[in-house]
């Protein structure tokens, strides 16, 4: 978030907060207990009331892709 400059720490001090309402997951293959997994998230859709976030999880080890997934969230006022 903070390369599109939203800073969630300043958003809540003013009042809003990112409510999840959506969210999609597809997995790919399994990790095993103890391993080391990669997570990227990027904004893949920024509008005045709504951002969709994807991700990406890897096993660290060799790359391989565990799951895809995105998010849907709405910007809402905390009263």
């Amino acid at each position: 978030l903070r390369s599109v400059g939203i800073v969630y720490a300043e958003m809540e001090r003013e009042g809003f907060l990112v409510a999840v309402v959506g969210v999609n997951v597809e997995y790919k293959a399994a990790a095993k207990y103890d391993e080391v997994v990669e997570v990227t998230a990027r904004v893949v859709e920024l509008q005045s009331r709504m951002m969709k976030l994807s991700y990406e999880m890897k096993r660290a080890s060799d790359g391989t892709v565990l799951a895809l997934g995105e998010t849907k969230h709405l910007f809402v006022s905390r009263e």
